[in-house]
């Protein structure tokens, strides 16, 4: 079977990739997630559409679903980080283990605290695979933009799971490709190891991954020189570098969890950067069965914009 999910396969326990490999191609070509739970259902997420499995491998309700026993996800964790879970300390406190070649496997469960804070877990109950797929032409729209507007500050926002780093992949390429515009420096700060896979593009893109995002946007200006700056899910923290780098001539792509611009104003974070004039347009993402979506609007007057 040839599809986007073959590389995750290792990662799943057999019983569960046969169940897989039995559904329609065209339906596998659309899973984004694969969620095993404890003594619960095992699922599919298919951009907005979530679906369950019964032992045959056929699409049932939750009643009738396979579920992962303790065994599954204790194997399923050792999958993911070689037999060596300690190694993975770091990132797993942060609720998720990265997988090599691109993606990660988001987790939780019943977390050990010191001092207020998550040292790690003391058990697990769910892991989610994210699957992350290079979709090439996703943020054409954006590059038509680009090329007739000029490029400049970007945040792509939605809801989780709607294909957010997918569209900051495709967006990197283009502009460092050249595709429909000149060619551009683009800097990719990839702190969850998320955005960049390997041999995704042949064009200018210089790649800090595994290192807080402040201080990958602090090394790209220093040493890279870049004229865009791509990183995923901005957060609290991280606005001051985020300023800092534009009063340099950065222009940033930068994603954001959010259902409107209003909504994104309401946090503190959010409006300071969007105050500070730091993003002139959104790209507002939304999915349906049908696939991913994206529509862009200028910030100041919330005004639709059509490439």
């Amino acid at each position: 079977m040839k599809s986007g999910l073959d590389n995750f396969f290792k990662y799943i326990p057999p019983r569960f990739t046969r169940l897989i490999a039995n559904l329609p191609a065209p339906l596998l070509e659309k899973v984004t997630e694969i969620r095993l739970r404890t003594d619960a259902p095992f699922s599919l997420t298919l951009g907005c559409r979530n679906i369950m499995l019964d032992s045959s491998g056929n699409i049932c309700l939750a009643k009738n679903a396979v579920c992962a026993t303790k065994s599954d996800m204790e194997q399923c964790l050792s999958l993911l980080s070689q037999g060596s879970l300690y190694t993975y300390d770091d990132t797993i406190k942060t609720g998720y283990i990265p997988i090599k070649g691109g993606g990660r496997a988001g987790i939780c469960g019943e977390a050990i605290l010191e001092n207020g804070k998550v040292r790690g877990f003391k058990e697990i109950y769910a892991i989610n695979l994210r699957l992350h797929r290079h979709v090439p032409l996703f943020a054409a729209d954006l590059i038509k933009f680009y090329a007739k507007e000029g490029v400049c500050g970007t945040l792509v926002y939605s809801p989780p799971a709607m294909g957010k780093t997918t569209f900051l992949r495709s967006a990197a390429c283009l502009l460092a490709e050249g595709k429909n515009i000149r060619p551009y420096r683009v800097g990719i700060v990839d702190e969850r190891c998320e955005i960049y896979i390997k041999g995704m593009s042949d064009g200018l893109i210089d790649v800090i991954s595994n290192c807080p995002k402040a201080y990958g946007i602090e090394l790209l200006c220093r040493t890279m020189s870049p004229e865009v700056i791509i990183c995923d899910e901005i957060g609290a923290g991280e606005q001051d570098a985020v300023i800092n780098a534009q009063n340099t001539g950065v222009h940033f792509i930068a994603s954001a969890h959010g259902e409107s611009i209003m909504g994104l104003r309401r946090r503190p974070f959010v409006n300071k950067m969007l105050e500070a004039g730091l993003f002139e347009i959104a790209v507002r993402l939304n999915a349906d069965e049908n696939g991913f979506h994206c529509e862009i609007e200028r910030i100041a007057d919330k005004e639709r914009v059509v490439p």
